[in-house]
């Protein structure tokens, strides 16, 4: 395994670390847990909405706990008429509980995407207020800030100067967050990138994707995208088993000696070459990564996701399954959207939704059917 200095934290990263969203089950999960210990992994990231996950990486660390650096997070939010910074300081004593430890090595505001999230972050009576009350204590090494807002308020966030570290998206398919690691690098925050897979839709079979990345495995192609950034200290991978954690330590052991910024403009060099500039401009404006916002203040349950998901991966040359069974799922959704805008007002992408499904709908319609 490779490192990287986390900004300045003072602390020496793997290059890929260990996202614990999707632990299937007790057993899974300590395999997992321990691939990644044997594999060098030395950051696991957690959080307080992932359901079992804080338990069950804490129990599958065990007495290896302080070989590692242990993540999480919590929403900056006030619950059951306690404050935003009382809110947080009870999760925060959970979530020590479920982890099995006295301090966790680094904190992260969760889920920071809009104007009114960051203001619980860093106002009065705030998370942050919380978290460094914590710090003082011992009870936080580090505090940084996990987002999938766009560039203008996370310019904010990295020229605020609160946050050690900064957790946000960043792939072929969402390159537009290129200068913000930059800016963030340069002003010695540690980056740690989410969604280079872009859950997994970069891994999808496609011919396309496979000449756009250079080589036959396009799991391999994604990480090295955003490790080929100097700027980015570590890649949090979402991993469910051990062989999956086994196969990326493989795969940035080998690239990691290869790795370059130039890789990333061949890349994107291809895919400009291979896609209609009219493709390409609609596929990065309507791109989805999945932060669920619109689902969340939607209280008609639409819940969109699969779809934008088969539109991602019909834009970057896959074949999405059942696409009468997407046309479907866009007519139906339709019917029981009230077009109240409150989607495309949260939609770090300004995505308008309604519109959006039509748009999908048509794409869908016009590729070959395929039931399988």
């Amino acid at each position: 395994m490779h490192y990287r200095p986390l900004g300045k934290t003072g602390v020496d990263i793997s290059i890929v670390s260990l996202g614990c969203m999707g632990f299937v089950d007790d057993e899974s999960a300590h395999a997992t847990v321990q691939a990644g210990l044997d594999g060098g992994i030395n950051y696991y990231e957690t959080c307080w909405g992932y359901a079992h996950s804080e338990r069950r990486l804490g129990e599958g660390l065990g007495s290896r706990r302080g070989e590692i650096m242990v993540s999480t997070k919590s929403y900056p939010e006030s619950v059951d008429g306690l404050s935003v910074a009382d809110t947080m300081r009870k999760r925060l004593e959970e979530q020590l509980r479920r982890l099995s430890t006295d301090h966790v090595d680094f904190y992260h505001a969760w889920h920071t995407t809009t104007e009114e999230d960051y203001a619980n972050a860093i106002g009065p009576g705030g998370w942050l207020e919380a978290a460094r009350k914590a710090q003082d204590e011992g009870l936080i090494g580090h505090i940084g800030i996990t987002t999938h807002a766009g560039p203008e308020l996370v310019g904010r966030m990295i020229d605020d100067g609160c946050w050690e570290v900064i957790t946000l998206q960043y792939s072929l398919a969402v390159s537009a967050t290129r200068p913000m690691v930059a800016k963030a690098h340069a002003k010695g925050m540690g980056v740690i990138v989410i969604g280079a897979m872009a859950s997994g839709m970069l891994a999808c079979p496609s011919a396309l994707l496979q000449e756009v990345f250079g080589v036959d495995d396009q799991a391999a192609g994604a990480l090295r995208y955003a490790l080929s950034d100097p700027g980015v200290s570590s890649v949090a991978s979402g991993m469910v088993w051990a062989d999956e954690v086994r196969a990326n330590c493989r795969a940035v052991d080998a690239m990691a000696d290869h790795l370059s910024i130039d890789y990333q403009r061949q890349v994107d060099d291809r895919l400009a070459t291979l896609l209609e500039s009219e493709d390409l401009a609609e596929l990065k404006r309507y791109w989805c990564d999945g932060c669920g916002r619109c689902i969340a203040v939607c209280d008609k349950l639409v819940e969109p996701w699969s779809l934008l998901r088969a539109y991602n991966v019909a834009m970057l040359g896959g074949r999405p399954r059942d696409t009468a069974a997407l046309v479907a799922g866009c007519e139906r959704m339709l019917k029981r959207c009230p077009e109240c805008g409150r989607c495309a007002g949260v939609c770090p992408r300004n995505i308008d939704i309604p519109q959006h499904l039509e748009r999908i709908a048509r794409l869908m319609r016009s590729l070959p059917a395929d039931n399988s």
